[in-house]
């Protein structure tokens, strides 16, 4: 009786296990009007729902928003680029690196520049350790 329990116990645990390490490599989704709803939010001239739109576009790797982002990037305020340039290294994407290399080269602001090296430096550690 015991070791049937145990073994049941054990079955059990082992399928939470696996289930939950399934559902958590499953890529998040975003609805399409969920990225409208976003593309809202970036383009408003409300400053605290323009930088939430461009955070969450960043968090779920919307790539969609990636042409809006970079455009906004010119545009914007430096507190904006450098909350940009944290959403398109989120995304993950080389291309979004590249273009934020060569924004990053003709910004004025010398703080936003610094943390775009930053954040270009990062990912490319990153590829190197996802590499190995």
């Amino acid at each position: 009786m015991k070791k049937t329990s145990y073994t049941a116990v054990l079955a059990v645990a082992l399928s939470l296990v696996l289930f939950t390490g399934l559902t958590a490599q499953k890529k998040a989704s975003v609805a399409e009007n969920h990225l409208k709803n976003l593309v809202t939010a970036i383009e408003s001239d409300n400053e605290g729902l323009k930088r939430s739109g461009i955070y969450w576009a960043g968090y779920y790797k919307a790539e969609k928003l990636i042409p809006l982002l970079l455009e906004e990037f010119v545009h914007e305020n430096s507190k904006n680029k450098i909350l940009i340039a944290l959403s398109l290294y989120q995304m993950g994407k080389d291309s979004c690196i590249i273009k934020l290399m060569e924004l990053s080269k003709n910004e004025s602001n010398f703080e936003v520049k610094r943390i775009c090296n930053a954040v270009i430096e990062q990912y490319q550690i990153d590829v190197e350790l996802a590499s190995k």
